[in-house]
This record gives C-alpha cells, sequence and structure tokens, in this order.
C-alpha cells in the first residue's frame, strides 16, 4: 500500500496470495488504486458525508490450464503462472452521524466487472436502504465487427447468462437466463454466502499484517509520522489541543520537504500502468519475490 500522489490523493495497493510456499505456486492477487472524494451534505442537521471513490481493481485469479474451456476463450499464462483478470470499478458509500454513526453503501450506483478472456461482464446493482442489497446481470459480450477497436456499446453483442440477485450481508444467488423449458432443469445456485465466508476466513487466516507497520519495518509509515498525534488523542481524557499541535507538525514537516525536493515524486513500490489504467508493483519490485516493506510472511 503506498500513496503514490498526493494531490490529488491516490492509493495503490497490491495484495497476493501463494496458495503453495514450497513450490511458489501463484494464488489468488488483488491490484490497483482508489482516490476518495469526500463531500459534506446536509450539515449540520442530515449528518451525513458521501464518499464517492475513483479507481480501478484488479483481482487476478488462477486457473487450470489442463480443464477445457468452451469456444476460444484465451487463457492469460502457462502452467504454474495462468490466470485470468478481473477488472472492477468502485461503489462509494456514505457515512451517517445521526441518530448514531454508521457507514453504508451508496444505493442505486453499479458495479461492472469485467475480464477479457472470457468475455464475462457482470453489471451489479446496490440497493435498498442499507444498500447491502444486490441485483444484476453476468453477460457473454462478443464484438459485432472485429475491425471496430473504440466503437463502444454499439460494436458489442450481450447476451445474458445469469441473473444476481440477494443480500451480501446474507447470501446472493445466480440463475441462468433461459428459456421456460430450461428454467426447469436449472436450478439456482449459491455464488456468495456470508457466514461461509466468514467461517472460512475465521479459520484459513493465520495472521494480519497491518498496512501501519511498525517504525523499525517502515520508518516512513504512517504510524510513526502520526504517533504523537494518535498518542494525544488516545490519552485519558483526551488532549486535543496536543493532537492539534501535532498534526500542525506533521503538516508543516511535509510541506518543508516537499519545498526542498528538487525534482518530482516518484513513488516507492509502484509505476502506472497505461495499458490498464491504473497503478501496479514496479518491475523490479515485482520481481524481487520479496515483501518490499519487509512485514512478516507465512507459509502455513
Amino acid at each position: 500500500l503506498e500513496q503514490v500522489s498526493h494531490h490529488p490523493p491516490i492509493t495503490a495497493f497490491h495484495s497476493s496470495f501463494r496458495s503453495d510456499c514450497a513450490t511458489e505456486r501463484k494464488g489468488f492477487a488483488a491490484f490497483g488504486h482508489f482516490r476518495p472524494k469526500p463531500s459534506l451534505r446536509g450539515f449540520p442537521f442530515a449528518g451525513k458525508v458521501h464518499i464517492d471513490v475513483e479507481g480501478t481493481r484488479v483481482f487476478r485469479v488462477p486457473i487450470d490450464t489442463n480443464e477445457s474451456s468452451s469456444g476460444s476463450s484465451p487463457k492469460r499464462g502457462t502452467g504454474l503462472d495462468a490466470f485470468e483478470d478481473y477488472v472492477t470499478n468502485y461503489v462509494g458509500f456514505e457515512w451517517l452521524f445521526f441518530p448514531t454513526p454508521r457507514a453504508r453503501t451508496r444505493a442505486g450506483e453499479a458495479h461492472v466487472v469485467r475480464c477479457d478472456a472470457t468475455g464475462l461482464v457482470a453489471e451489479i446493482e446496490h440497493c435498498g436502504s442499507r444498500g447491502t442489497s444486490v441485483r444484476g446481470t453476468v453477460f457473454s459480450v462478443t464484438k459485432k465487427n472485429d475491425a471496430v477497436v473504440n466503437g463502444g456499446d454499439g460494436c458489442h453483442d450481450k447476451t445474458p447468462l445469469y441473473s444476481l440477485c440477494g443480500d451480501v450481508s446474507s447470501r446472493v444467488v445466480a440463475a441462468r437466463v433461459a428459456d421456460d423449458d430450461e428454467k426447469k432443469n436449472d436450478a439456482s445456485f449459491v455464488v456468495y454466502d456470508a457466514k461461509t465466508s466468514a467461517v472460512r476466513e475465521a479459520t484459513s487466516v493465520g495472521f494480519d499484517a497491518a498496512f501501519d507497520l511498525d517504525p523499525f519495518i517502515d520508518p516512513r509509515g504512517s504510524r510513526a509520522t502520526w504517533r504523537a498525534v494518535t498518542d494525544a488523542m488516545g490519552e485519558a481524557p483526551p488532549s486535543w489541543d496536543a493532537a492539534r499541535r501535532a498534526k500542525r507538525r506533521v503538516e508543516a514537516d511535509e510541506r518543508a520537504a516537499r519545498a526542498a525536493r528538487t525534482a518530482a515524486h516518484e513513488p516507492r513500490l509502484f509505476e502506472r500502468d497505461e495499458a490498464r489504467d491504473t497503478w501496479v508493483l514496479r518491475a523490479d519490485v515485482a520481481a524481487a519475490g520479496t515483501e518490499p516493506r519487509r512485514a512478516p510472511r507465512s507459509c502455513s
């Protein structure tokens, strides 16, 4: 995790999991960037903050190249390196302060997930008072004219394959989109179950490596930078004046460091990938094969 831009504030991230440490078999990975854009709504009466989130997320899923695939869908990589990339946007959320502080997903906004390797696209809308209800459709997308590269949706055929419906706090179900005769013999199936996912997470995650690492691991990390501020806020009672003074010192130090720079800011770990319109680990960092911030790892 690294803030690759301060104005505007953009954070890049990369998280990966190897299912077999002995053979370095590549597993699931998620990477991309996000830019939060908060705005106050209805103060002081409604007490609401809208957080619009811009950016791109890429979920890299390992695949078995020995399995047969329908059609001629291209697969990325071979052997242990085979994968498919599923690219998606973000959906914003709201912070509400009255009558009690809480957060909820912004209703009426859509997730769009696409995989160029398979030609699959999912369009999912959040709805309901809490924004946790979802409904959507999974499509198979094919080009009408291969000669047209950037013609928009008008140059593609979208065939609905599955409908999605449910709630992310309980269960989401998929049902095949088919005619009446096919529906009789094609039952729906669960694509997400909140209880099952919680149990799997609790039983499979050996430890968490927090983003705010100890200063000896990352001396420029958030914990070291903002320690005086958080210490003052953590006193009993909180010392707000001391926290404000410490915050001003951090900001003044950052402005002085920025003014002293003779070159543009260069991220330590990430580089821009224009083709995917996001940020990715630098080639030398990825090639090193080690955790760049020296966070603890586990092969359990």
